[in-house]
């Protein structure tokens, strides 16, 4: 007896035609939520007037069980429910030049990412025992964070590697299996750089137990769907979490060249659903929003300024694509000025302000203390830092959480 076919989440808004699992759509980079099948795309006459971008349709997983397990078998179980869905992209090139970038992404599944994260594994062994160190170094592509899970299941904390082709490697391993590695709660998982309030940069030891704890939903289908841009170094926590919170929820982070002339391209071609940034780049934004303002109105009486300053409110909205639906500052002070310029160019997104710190997760999240966090203040006197000042209190945050790091090395 034949299997039915899968249904998707998504429908034809041209033919009404329920989309099958795993069949293309071609979703409409500027409408909210609009799509063409394959067919429509190219017959609907007169054509859609903007431009469409092919992406994947997709339906319900089975769920797997996996609440209670270590990160390794959280992101196996990932690779399986998902197997079929876009994971990871990079931008295109010319064929012809390679200095060329396409204005498309070219994607790998969860099933080639699983597999060669595996096979990377295996290879690994042939150059390092569990719980040695590992050194990651490289550019935002899918090859970084392969080796990322690669080190996971295999527990090898990334820290130096001699200079090996990664091709051979995962041919290696692709010959030669090994049984996974049993990693312990309180195993160091992985080592990430920090800059410290003091002294030089450091590295965090971060345990399994305390990088688990930072990904707290794991594989729960849903039909919302999740795209990620990734463009800070994956040797800060910020974006290295939100690719593997992304992966768990079977979402798909596209990765950005590093150029900062492409940038803002590139979360157009994306179109992330999330978008996070530190101040310095809303801060950039609202200055030509300001200076774009003022060229404007320079000669116009002052009447029409609130229309004319609405009216590019509503051009500059633009910049932060249809799709994304959240918005968050972190990494630094965002200033009130420019937080209230936020809420009212970018209405289409929820604008958030997220304060943490490597060494013990998030902290704060629209200035609400997080529910996964215990505190207290203490005075410090030799700084003249009391509890009982006025109007406020001051001192040292202490804090407790399961994200909290082991130490520094």
């Amino acid at each position: 007896m034949t299997e039915p076919m899968k249904q998707s989440y998504w429908y034809c808004d041209a033919c009404s035609r329920l989309l099958l699992h795993g069949e293309y759509r071609f979703n409409c980079t500027v409408c909210d939520n609009y799509d063409y099948c394959e067919q429509c795309v190219t017959t609907v006459d007169p054509p859609h007037p903007h431009r469409m971008i092919p992406e994947l349709a997709y339906g319900r997983e089975e769920t797997i069980e996996c609440a209670t397990a270590d990160l390794a078998t959280a992101i196996r179980a990932a690779i399986r429910m998902y197997s079929d869905r876009h994971c990871m992209g990079t931008r295109d090139v010319d064929k012809e030049n390679p200095s060329i970038y396409m204005d498309s992404y070219s994607w790998l599944t969860f099933k080639i990412i699983g597999d060669r994260s595996k096979n990377f594994g295996h290879g690994l062994r042939r150059l390092i025992e569990p719980r040695g160190y590992l050194a990651i170094c490289g550019g935002n592509r899918p090859e970084w964070m392969i080796t990322d899970f690669a080190c996971i299941f295999q527990n090898t904390p990334d820290n130096g590697l001699s200079i090996h082709f990664m091709g051979d490697i995962e041919q290696a391993g692709f010959i030669k299996k090994y049984d996974y590695v049993t990693v312990e709660p309180d195993d160091c998982l992985t080592i990430i750089y920090t800059s410290g309030s003091t002294g030089f940069p450091k590295g965090a030891i971060i345990s399994e137990s305390a990088f688990r704890a930072t990904f707290p939903r794991w594989c729960l289908p849903s039909s919302l769907e999740r795209v990620t841009l990734s463009y800070r170094p994956l040797s800060w926590a910020a974006d290295r979490d939100a690719i593997i919170t992304t992966f768990l929820c079977g979402g798909r982070t596209g990765f950005s060249t590093g150029d900062p002339s492409r940038f803002m391209e590139e979360l157009g071609l994306v179109r992330p659903t999330y978008f996070g940034a530190p101040p310095s780049i809303w801060n950039k934004i609202y200055t030509e929003f300001k200076t774009s303002l003022a060229l404007i109105t320079a000669h116009c009486p002052p009447e029409v300024i609130a229309d004319e300053e609405q009216h590019l409110l509503q051009q500059f909205s633009k910049l932060i694509p249809n799709r994304c639906k959240s918005i968050a500052i972190g990494g630094a002070m965002v200033s009130p000025v420019v937080l209230n310029f936020m809420k009212r160019c970018f209405t289409h997104c929820s604008v958030n302000e997220s304060y943490g710190i490597t060494e013990c997760g998030s902290v704060t999240y629209n200035n609400l203390v997080e529910d996964t966090l215990q505190y207290r203040l203490e005075s410090v006197p030799e700084m003249g830092y009391s509890l009982e000042d006025k109007p406020f209190p001051r001192g040292e945050l202490l804090t407790k959480t399961a994200q909290m790091f082991s130490g520094y090395i």
